[in-house]
């Protein structure tokens, strides 16, 4: 066997595997082969929604795209308050 062919059928293995225990996992690999998305943004996206989600649990998400580039994503956590402006006395 190859090692062209013993990769491809690592890979179908891995997949396999994959498919049986993680189907969600397996759709976002395919996300990421077929658009041929660089994952290392969507690391950054994760982390930026864990530090809300670990902080105040409010907060947002924006990225900055230039020239198909990610220049920036930026998580910001806030402090969600409902309070009138004009308070009655």
């Amino acid at each position: 066997m190859s090692y062209e062919e013993e990769i491809k059928n690592n890979n179908a293995m891995f997949f396999k595997i994959l498919r049986e225990s993680r189907p969600d996992l397996e759709i976002l690999l395919n996300l990421f082969e077929d658009g041929k998305i660089n994952i290392a943004i969507i690391i950054n996206f994760i982390y930026a929604l864990n530090k809300i989600i670990n902080g105040s649990g409010y907060g947002k998400i924006s990225v900055d795209i230039q020239d198909n580039e990610v220049t920036f994503i930026r998580g910001e956590e806030i402090t969600k308050i409902i309070e009138p402006i004009i308070k009655e006395r």
